[in-house]
């Protein structure tokens, strides 16, 4: 999982190059092989020798692997989309334009599609309205995942091919995943995927291109764990047990305000705009090895300190406290 081709009894995860959505790959891998482990327990246990001493070895769960059938509760960060005033819900998506190392067959990219949809029942959900909200439900199994073919001899076709795939989705009927394989004029390929964003985020992005890599190797997927319709149920029933807790959260007030040089401005992902800053081989190796050693922390803990650190110095507000009175945040100490 960390693409090192060896790893020590006493290697730490983290100082591997390890991170939390690696850490979730892990822990289904070892499940598959009968290894019961949890995510606090690789953040606990770095290493193989420590996560052995915490491990415990079970028969794989009897998980049905049929297609999940019937309707499905809305999760709340569902709920909060369907809340929104969105002119074009179908177009809320996310996408990557793939570039092959090697020359894609059609027929079987179009196979490994359609086991990749009916393999992850999420993707065949399907988002009706009804009088009293909006519904959810999944879709039999597809027979076929309809892959579009194209040609696009510069940048701008590749470009509109891209818009019109992005525009293809649709809620009600499907698809929810739009496959595309353009030929370009220099005689490669891109491969575009697109797919609503109420059935994927950044964690599902890293397994479906793992599974279609090995279905269009014609390998055997991992086998299916709990059902998102499982889960939808059950994220429900424990923010029941929640309930007691609502009126602390709902007391917790913050005094200040950032700064806002248009407070008349609209707030529209369009109007946005994006800077972006690359690190070289040296600084990457040192965020994601060194400083995660060094601080006993991960990457995602380093950023977030330094955004925080940085909307501290442009707000010209001082740095909230911890309970033990201390700055927050504060520098982590080893």
């Amino acid at each position: 999982m960390l693409g090192v081709e060896q790893v020590g009894l006493d290697d730490n995860f983290f100082e591997l190059g390890g991170d939390s959505i690696i850490s979730i790959q892990v822990v289904s891998r070892a499940r598959q092989a009968g290894i019961r482990l949890s995510p606090r327990d690789l953040f606990q246990y770095q290493s193989v020798r420590s996560l052995a001493l915490v491990a415990s070895v079970e028969p794989v769960s009897l998980i049905d692997q049929g297609p999940v059938q019937g309707e499905v509760r809305l999760t709340p960060v569902q709920q909060h989309f369907f809340a929104q005033a969105i002119p074009a819900r179908h177009h809320w998506n996310q996408s990557l334009l793939l570039t092959p190392r090697e020359t894609l067959a059609p027929a079987r990219l179009e196979a490994a599609l359609t086991q990749l949809i009916n393999h992850h029942d999420a993707l065949r959900l399907r988002f009706v309205p009804q009088a009293d909200g909006w519904a959810q439900s999944h879709a039999t199994p597809v027979a076929e995942a309809a892959l579009w073919q194209s040609q696009a001899n510069s940048d701008a076709e590749l470009a509109a091919l891209c818009d019109e795939a992005q525009r293809s989705l649709d809620l009600a009927h499907g698809p929810l995943l739009r496959a595309a394989l353009l030929n370009m004029a220099d005689g490669t390929q891109r491969l575009l995927l697109v797919i609503h964003h109420l059935v994927v985020d950044g964690v599902s992005w890293r397994i479906l291109l793992e599974d279609l890599q090995q279905a269009y190797r014609d390998a055997a997927l991992p086998a299916k764990t709990s059902a998102y319709q499982h889960w939808a149920r059950h994220l429900h029933d424990h923010a029941q047990t929640l309930n007691e807790q609502l009126p602390y959260w709902q007391a917790q007030t913050v005094d200040t305000e950032l700064p806002c040089d248009h407070p008349e401005g609209g707030l529209q992902n369009r109007l946005g705009s994006k800077i972006e800053v690359r690190l070289d081989a040296e600084h990457t190796r040192q965020l994601l090895q060194d400083a995660p050693a060094a601080y006993r922390t991960q990457v995602n803990d380093l950023l977030l300190t330094a955004l925080a650190r940085v909307i501290s110095r442009w707000s010209e507000q001082a740095g909230r406290v911890d309970s033990t009175g201390r700055p927050w945040p504060r520098r982590p100490v080893r």
